[in-house]
């Protein structure tokens, strides 16, 4: 399957790499096994993984020949709005 990446996604990650040490093999290592999905908006696909006792959340779109990637951030809560700490409903 192949794997877009749009232009403000490819930006995020550069920034984030910077700041977090974030690289684009994580991203991928996420969006192959990701802990947890949730939906969001325009049919998008949230894909959650813990990164660093903190959560990296790929926004992605999911099509029959691609996956089209359209934000990465890291946030403190994870998919269930809980605090950072990763705790074991997750693993």
């Amino acid at each position: 399957m192949q794997i877009k990446w749009i232009r403000h996604a490819k930006n995020r990650l550069r920034s984030l790499k910077a700041y977090e040490g974030l690289t684009e093999n994580d991203v991928l290592k996420a969006i192959k096994a990701p802990v947890a999905i949730t939906p969001s908006i325009h049919g998008r696909k949230n894909l959650w993984q813990p990164f660093r006792n903190k959560w990296l959340r790929i926004t992605v779109i999911m099509e029959e020949s691609a996956i089209t990637i359209i934000t990465v951030t890291v946030r403190r809560k994870g998919p269930d709005n809980k605090g950072g700490a990763i705790n074991e409903n997750h693993l």
